[in-house]
């Protein structure tokens, strides 16, 4: 455990909404799915969330970014914690943001 009186909460790294919507586009592509299997896989009656996720514009749920971290079998942190300085190693695919 990191020492409290050296670390705040606003040490910990930012979750970059477009920069997660990035990587979940490019998991879901790399596996050869289309939204709509990911629509059947989640049983959304619309595949607005999952655009919405790609997009930038909303996270999964934690139920939702757990299936998807196993399904993709990448830790949450991969899919979450990225943002557009690095480059981020996922399934063996280098991923980068211009």
């Amino acid at each position: 455990m990191k020492d409290l009186r050296s670390f705040s909460a606003y040490d910990a790294p930012d979750v970059n909404l477009k920069s997660t919507g990035k990587i979940l586009k490019k998991l879901r592509t790399k596996n050869n799915l289309a939204v709509r299997d990911l629509q059947n896989f989640f049983g959304f009656d619309y595949p607005n969330a999952i655009y919405d996720w790609e997009k930038g514009l909303k996270l999964p749920n934690m139920s939702n970014l757990i299936a998807l971290s196993t399904l993709y079998e990448v830790s949450i942190d991969r899919i979450l914690l990225c943002d557009e300085q690095d480059f981020c190693y996922l399934l063996n695919y280098k991923i980068t943001f211009m």
